[in-house]
């Protein structure tokens, strides 16, 4: 099976070595279901995907904290800051970033974090990591507060015929009268934390 990865879109145009992956559905369907996540990394780099999902190999952790963890703490600060949003605990800037601060804060001083804090180098980091997920937050709630969407669900988890997954965050706008019709604009944000690819092949 030729497993090598090439860049942009002509990754899955370039098809005619390509068998039919051995042992696929144990690998990709668990319970006859699968995760888009799983299914981008496959067009993205079969290979990568085997070695994470088939293999389950990891990279050789070198440090306290990894960017996977930055990212995840990230993401919980805007998760529970959007929960905040929803309920209405949130009317200003200033408050989303003392409340980002304030979960931030809380966050820091869990085992994984606090001990970053014992050297000045990392005291730095730390300080750096909570003022960008604050800056974050206060990003999300003007995404609110700046539209006539409201947020509807949060880590809503999906359980379809097909797949099955986690969405970060659906939006939901009143409805419009368009022909006649009512019609309903819902947004559906997955928070990133590192660069994205924007192409229309990557979001294919």
């Amino acid at each position: 099976q030729k497993m090598e990865c090439e860049q942009g879109g002509d990754y899955w145009l370039d098809t005619k070595e390509q068998d039919s992956v051995s042992r696929g559905e144990q690998l990709f369907f668990h319970d006859g279901k699968i995760s888009p996540t799983k299914l981008e990394t496959y067009f993205s780099c079969p290979f990568k995907n085997f070695a994470q999902n088939g293999l389950r190999l990891k990279e050789r952790e070198e440090r306290a904290v990894l960017s996977l963890d930055t990212g995840n703490f990230i993401h919980t600060v805007l998760e529970r800051t959007a929960g905040q949003i929803k309920e209405g605990g949130i009317k200003d800037d200033k408050q989303a970033y003392e409340y980002a601060q304030t979960v931030g804060k809380e966050l820091l001083s869990s085992p994984l974090y606090a001990a970053q804090a014992d050297e000045a180098n990392h005291a730095v980091f730390t300080r750096n990591l909570l003022d960008e997920a604050a800056s974050a937050a206060v990003a999300v709630y003007r995404q609110i507060a700046h539209s006539s969407y409201q947020i509807e669900k949060l880590e809503n988890k999906i359980d379809g015929d097909i797949f099955s997954g986690k969405v970060d965050r659906v939006d939901v706008a009143p409805a419009e009268q368009l022909n006649g019709q009512d019609r309903h604009f819902v947004r559906v944000i997955d928070y990133k934390s590192g660069s994205i690819e924007t192409s229309v092949s990557s979001y294919y």
